[in-house]
């Protein structure tokens, strides 16, 4: 190979590397999200977690969720797990353990909207992450009701940091 075939070749490298790169960033819901209480929404004014860091980090069809927050008691909690969008079940970590087998489904529906459902022992959670237009904020829909049909429905506002 002579020098200009060597000067091409990494160049096209280069711009391969960074062409992924940036589609791997590219991802709206990519990056830190810090939940808004005052903006948030819950039956009573009480929401179950008061406080909560949510890091998400998509690559391609896989999300990587880390989240930091606290129960409606001031517990920590320690949240994650890493998932396909194919609306198929993963793990989900907590810290501290649940007794209860914890796991997740997610599906893209567009670019700006997740459905997902977590299954804990034997309650099933459904909601929806909404993402705002300008991508700086999203908001996540809960949809519970309780055994007597009382509707439990929460709306988290998360913020990009």
């Amino acid at each position: 190979m002579n020098r200009r075939s060597i000067v091409i070749a990494a160049t096209i490298l280069f711009a391969f590397i960074m062409a992924t790169a940036a589609m791997a960033a590219d991802d709206p819901f990519t990056g830190t999200w810090k939940l808004n209480p005052a903006k948030s929404k819950a039956p009573g004014g009480r929401l179950p977690h008061p406080r909560s860091t949510n890091v998400i980090e998509v690559k391609g069809q896989t999300v990587h969720l880390t989240a930091d927050e606290s129960d409606a008691e001031g517990q920590a909690l320690h949240v994650e797990y890493t998932a396909l969008y194919d609306g198929k079940e993963y793990p989900v970590k907590q810290t501290p353990p649940s007794n209860e087998k914890y796991t997740i489904t997610v599906k893209r529906i567009d670019r700006r909207t997740v459905e997902w459902v977590e299954y804990i022992g034997k309650i099933t959670i459904k909601g929806q992450d909404l993402l705002s237009e300008d991508g700086k904020t999203f908001s996540r829909v809960v949809n519970l009701t309780d055994a007597g049909g009382h509707d439990l429905s929460v709306v988290q506002f998360f913020e990009k940091q």
